[in-house]
């Protein structure tokens, strides 16, 4: 007897490795919720910071963008587009700004729990690469686009190596099958 998906029931090919079905897989991926993959230590500032403190914070941490909070609340963001259109094609001294005066606001943030098909159909509704994520007025987490195309492209690669597993095993029936018959 084959192996059947954990999820759904569904037949699995026994020399297949995996315990969910493809269909499974892929629905489990794009319902997956955003706090499965979103990064949790989120860098932040305050919005009295200078944009040169800002920028050399996220320089320091290899990133693109910071969160600015007041009292611990997530107030908006500031990401290097925010840095070049808003202060350096200015020519305005980094020193002198304040992450305030140029951040993107109002924030827009998303729920833990929401899935990763609703996040990314945000980010494109709104034209925007990063996402807070906040539960109870809290910053937990952050996810951008490119965390999102890692993980797709991780499931894809699952994907398609089941694919090529159940392939295999549907030669392999077809080859056995035919050996019975001779």
């Amino acid at each position: 007897m084959g192996r059947i998906c954990a999820f759904c029931g569904a037949p699995i090919p026994i020399e297949s490795e995996q315990i969910y079905c493809s269909k499974c897989l892929n629905r489990m991926a794009m319902k997956m919720p955003v706090r499965d993959i979103m990064i949790s230590n989120v860098i932040t500032a305050g919005g009295s910071t200078t944009a040169l403190e800002g920028a050399r914070k996220m320089v320091e941490h290899k990133i693109g963008s910071l969160v600015i909070t007041e009292d611990d609340k997530p107030i908006g963001i500031v990401t290097e587009r925010d840095m070049i259109q808003k202060v350096m094609s200015k020519d305005i001294a980094p020193s002198s700004v304040r992450l305030k005066d140029v951040m993107s606001q109002p924030l827009v943030t998303i729920k833990p729990d929401e899935g990763l098909s609703s996040v990314a159909q945000k980010m494109l509704e709104k034209n925007i690469r990063r996402l807070p994520i906040v539960e109870n007025d809290k910053l937990v987490g952050i996810i951008t686009d490119a965390d999102m195309i890692s993980f797709a492209s991780s499931v894809t690669d699952t994907l398609t190596k089941l694919m090529e597993t159940n392939f295999k095993g549907h030669v392999h029936q077809l080859i056995r099958e035919e050996k019975k018959r001779k």
